[in-house]
């Protein structure tokens, strides 16, 4: 695990420890875990499990700098899958990095290889480009495919 990871997890352990672990919402089954960090155009995006959410997590470069936006302001980032709006967070190890609420609550997930699955396969449709629809010759949309999402 690259440093800057370890400090992610780290914060969030600290966090979990001293704030999070007396709430109901705290799922003892879980344990703080960063899941497939990648490169994402020069931005480190990956999944952070943690014992009361499941957040994409996105790292900034060194040249970018989120804290003007403030806590909790919005960005908008693509990602292959889409556009999505991430929230400016602040922890102490690690910075400023934007989250978006994969799971606002963990309680039902049995165990962390369960999560992890979880993690991994929402990964997995985040940084697959949606199927263009089927088009004719042309290059327009057919009769079939406009009103049926069907192939020509």
């Amino acid at each position: 695990m690259n440093e800057t990871l370890a400090r992610l997890v780290a914060a969030y352990q600290r966090i979990g420890a001293e704030q999070m672990q007396e709430l109901p919402m705290f799922n003892s089954r879980l344990q703080v875990e960063a899941v497939g960090f990648r490169d994402c155009d020069g931005r480190f995006v990956g999944v952070l499990i943690t014992p009361w959410f499941m957040n994409l997590v996105v790292l900034p470069t060194q040249r970018e700098d989120w804290q003007s936006g403030g806590v909790g302001s919005e960005a908008d980032l693509d990602l292959p899958s889409g556009t999505y709006s991430f929230h400016l967070c602040l922890a102490d190890e690690v910075g400023v990095h934007l989250s978006l609420a994969l799971f606002s609550a963990v309680g039902d997930f049995p165990d962390q290889k369960t999560a992890r699955s979880v993690a991994e396969e929402t990964l997995r449709g985040l940084f697959t480009a949606p199927k263009r629809p089927a088009s004719d010759s042309a290059g327009g949309l057919t009769r079939r495919a406009l009103l049926s999402g069907a192939p020509k």
